[in-house]
Order: structure tokens, then sequence, then C-alpha cells
């Protein structure tokens, strides 16, 4: 798991730029500015990327939620890599 700071709405890990999914809800700019914790998966697709947490549920403190949590869902749990041309 690796930390990383959003900034426009993504952030850049192994090499790539990742977008969250916009499958639950469109993406509003809350989590700019904040580090969250990233789990990078292998897949026969592809690599998978999921937020997993803020850094301070990383540290041990499980209540330490932030604005990824919406009305009790994380609705930008999956990211997805960005275009290649972008």
């Amino acid at each position: 798991m690796q930390t990383r700071l959003v900034r426009k709405g993504r952030i850049k890990l192994g090499g790539r730029w990742w977008r969250p999914s916009e499958q639950h809800l469109g993406y509003d700019g809350r989590l700019d500015g904040h580090r969250f914790v990233f789990h990078q998966y292998p897949s026969s697709a592809g690599p998978l990327v999921c937020l997993w947490g803020t850094e301070a549920q990383a540290q041990g403190d499980d209540q330490a939620y932030g604005p990824e949590l919406v009305d009790g869902a994380f609705p930008w749990y999956w990211w997805h890599p960005e275009k290649e041309a972008q």
C-alpha cells in the first residue's frame, strides 16, 4: 500500500496517472489536497487500484474517516488509469 496526495482528481501510482471511478457518484473534487492510502492489485486485465483509507487509518486510527466517506459509502473506491494521450 502506498500513500498518495490527490491533486486535481488524480494520483500517480506505478508511473501512471489514475482517476476515481464515477460509476456511483460523479467526482466533485472533495478528495483534492488530501492524502490517502491506495492499494494496487494485479489482474489479468491489468492493474486495479483502490482507495484503502486515510493516512491516519493506515497509522492505526480506525475512526479517522475523511471526505472519501459519503453517506456511509466509498463512491470512489476503484480508480482507473488515465488514457495515455492525456
